[in-house]
């Protein structure tokens, strides 16, 4: 007779039997309930890891939404969000500078709708990255996000007309002025 604990254990044996179990359903059934635990754990885990992770990664309205007039807030996350909004959004050809290691330029610089690389949140870390802003009035805001190691930043300007917001300048990575 093969030892195992399906036999070695007479009570349970018999209980089982009882119940019309063999030692070979009984296995099989044990395995089953195995992968099923191994599943339920692997998923908690999961769950749990990126419900943890979700905490750290603030929403962009908590971000972006003080001391600016409430419609831009809403715009802000559009703008970030929608690229054919964000291109709808910003008035071609656009005034600014490019990244200092791009070119050097003397003349009037604009950026091109078709050459134009899409803004978002997704590379976007609240502690690497210093934002402020400066409300000019209820049509004007400056932003500045900068790097808080290197210094180097980008400036944006936005511009409420005919009840809607536009990016009417944009700086590109450039050290501090």
């Amino acid at each position: 007779m093969k030892s195992s604990y399906f036999t070695s254990s007479p009570g349970i044996f018999r209980f089982r039997k009882l119940l019309g179990y063999s030692e070979n359903n009984y296995l099989a059934h044990s395995q089953k309930t195995r992968q099923i635990k191994h599943f339920v754990y692997a998923f908690v885990l999961l769950t749990g890891c990126f419900l943890g992770s979700c905490k750290n990664n603030p929403e962009p309205t908590d971000i972006y939404n003080e001391g600016v007039p409430e419609d831009f807030s809403e715009f802000y996350i559009l703008f970030h969000t929608d690229s054919a909004y964000q291109m709808d959004h910003i008035l071609f050809p656009l005034e600014g500078r490019p990244a200092t290691d791009t070119r050097q330029f003397h003349d009037e610089f604009k950026w091109e709708k078709d050459a134009w690389k899409i803004h978002n949140f997704d590379h976007f870390d609240q502690d690497k990255y210093e934002v402020s802003r400066k409300v000019t009035d209820s049509t004007l805001i400056t932003e500045i996000i900068r790097d808080k190691q290197s210094g180097f930043g980008i400036k944006r300007r936005f511009a409420r007309f005919n009840d809607k917001w536009y990016l009417i300048y944009y700086d590109a990575m450039n050290p501090p002025q």
